[in-house]
């Protein structure tokens, strides 16, 4: 066993998450004497405790009234759903087949894993289900030495859009940015959120990944992007480097904090290193813990 790794897994994971069923206060029993955000035994304060029937994650809700247009060539054999619409192009009914983040992340990571290298485009519009019109597109550009560009476009609303453009070391971690990316955009996360995503999957280099670990990667990250956005807000510092949270969501804190847990455990070591040196993938799990501890705090009172 690689103790080093071991170390270093055990120095990102951030515990057992706080669990909330049906609105009401569940006991979250997390160990005491291990790293992270563990802080024992704790019953989360129903002050802080979401409405009942809001869902556990956001990942799992659905966008809303989504439409995609692809490259031919990225369509697997047999998949689903999809119909000609132009010489070179296919198209796809995201609503009908499932418009949720988990489901697009997974689809378009695996699309531009089938491209294979290969020049390609990518554009998934319609409108959010807040009647938020989205409209994100991608190019795909093979370079020298195995680096993909991509050329990412996304849009809101009536906001101007402006092509933004990122390296990606090889096929893999452009797939997991073109999955991440979109599923980020059409369900209305931060551009914060983009950027993180960006610096988190070009920061792992050239990466020897197989698509089942790209796929992996990109989903736990999407998820984990999609569920911590916005937590943060509404929490001042109270005392130094303390939080003092108004509305903290408990059910979204928990389903961050075991996605970015997935991204530790489910992931090779080669990646964990390169997530332990990322200032990016350190900052959001230090939010989380600082978060964490807020709950812990007022369940001590």
């Amino acid at each position: 066993m690689n103790w080093t790794i071991v170390s270093v897994k055990r120095a990102l994971a951030l515990g057992v998450s706080l669990v909330v069923l049906g609105g009401a206060a569940a006991q979250a029993n997390t160990p005491r004497g291990t790293s992270g955000i563990n802080t024992g035994s704790e019953i989360a304060p129903t002050h802080l405790t979401p409405r009942f029937g809001v869902p556990f994650s956001l990942y799992t809700k659905t966008i809303g009234e989504l439409r995609a247009i692809f490259t031919e060539r990225a369509a697997p054999p047999n998949e689903p759903g999809i119909l000609p619409e132009q010489p070179g192009l296919v198209k796809l009914d995201l609503k009908r087949l499932d418009s949720t983040p988990s489901s697009i992340v997974s689809r378009f990571t695996r699309y531009v894993l089938y491209l294979n290298a290969q020049r390609g485009q990518f554009n998934v519009f319609g409108s959010d289900r807040r009647g938020v019109s989205r409209d994100v597109k991608f190019a795909l550009i093979p370079k020298l030495n195995r680096q993909i560009e991509i050329r990412f476009t996304p849009k809101s609303g009536s906001g101007e859009s402006s092509i933004q453009t990122v390296i990606a070391p090889n096929i893999k971690i452009a797939a997991a940015l073109v999955g991440v990316l979109t599923a980020l955009d059409v369900s209305g996360r931060s551009p914060e959120s983009a950027k993180a995503a960006i610096a988190i999957l070009t920061s792992l280099g050239d990466v020897n990944l197989s698509n089942a670990e790209t796929l992996q990667l990109a989903q736990s990250l999407a998820e984990t992007l999609i569920a911590s956005d916005g937590l943060i807000a509404g929490c001042g510092g109270q005392g130094g480097s303390s939080l003092t949270c108004t509305d903290l969501k408990i059910a979204q804190l928990g389903a961050a904090i075991r996605a970015y847990n997935a991204v530790v455990s489910k992931s090779s070591d080669l990646v964990v290193i390169s997530l332990a040196n990322n200032a990016e993938f350190q900052a959001l799990g230090a939010d989380l813990r600082r978060l964490r501890e807020v709950v812990a705090r007022n369940t001590s009172r």
